[in-house]
């Protein structure tokens, strides 16, 4: 298994090499362009002087850390919320199977992912989030009606994210085929795979059961602190 020291920290971890082309990053801080997520890292939890400096004024960010962790002190930010999340993780990056069962998402899809994840909300997702890895998608009549991805991409891991499918959609088994599309190709990189589900959603119970259908299990309880730079 990769190190799991990491995903004490993913989105610096993330920030910090494989994804660093996709945002700014200075000394021990760094967040991604806004169109693409709304989240941000610091090297070390809790000092956010950095990040301050990096960061405009009125710009919302997310910051992913342990309980333990969240950032206390905040001159120049406002708490907007604080959002636990289980994570996740697939212990056993295997996959037998050959193929996809969904078709890959490019740009031209972009503005068909982000109305199917407004309408959805999966959790954040920009009009850009696509470009952070793979996504695969199912077509309807109307268009795009379900899809699941990539988010972030650190070393020895990837994030399973974005998946959601049109009420419409749902109970047809689409969610769970895309995320095996996503963890077939995590797997064919040796990379370990991992998510996060919002504790107290309405759909934690089903999200839960239906991950470790697939495979994966808790990790530990993580918190989104969202906040807002004053």
């Amino acid at each position: 298994m990769p190190d799991p020291a990491l995903l004490d920290n993913p989105v610096w971890h993330a920030l910090d090499s494989l994804q660093k082309a996709l945002g700014i990053s200075e000394d021990d801080a760094a967040l991604y362009d806004y169109l693409i997520s709304i989240f941000a890292a610091v090297e070390t939890p809790g000092n956010l002087e950095t990040l301050t400096r990096l960061t405009s004024q009125g710009r919302i960010l997310g910051l992913l850390t342990r309980p333990d962790e969240v950032a206390a002190s905040l001159d120049g930010w406002d708490e907007m919320a604080q959002i636990p999340v289980h994570q996740m993780i697939y212990p056993n990056p295997t996959s037998d199977e050959a193929g996809h069962y969904g078709r890959r998402l490019n740009d031209d899809d972009a503005e068909a992912m982000f109305a199917l994840a407004k309408l959805t909300e999966p959790g954040p997702f920009g009009k850009k989030t696509g470009q952070m890895g793979s996504y695969f998608g199912v077509d309807g009549d109307a268009g795009l009606i379900s899809m699941a991805g990539e988010r972030f991409r650190l070393p020895g891991w990837t994030e399973v994210s974005g998946v959601c499918s049109h009420p419409e959609a749902r109970g047809k088994g689409y969610a769970f085929k895309l995320i095996k599309d996503v963890l077939r190709g995590i797997v064919a990189q040796n990379a370990g795979a991992f998510l996060h589900v919002r504790i107290g959603s309405p759909s934690e119970k089903t999200a839960v059961e239906l991950y470790e259908r697939l495979g994966f299990e808790h990790h530990q309880t993580m918190v989104v602190q969202i906040l807002k730079r004053t």
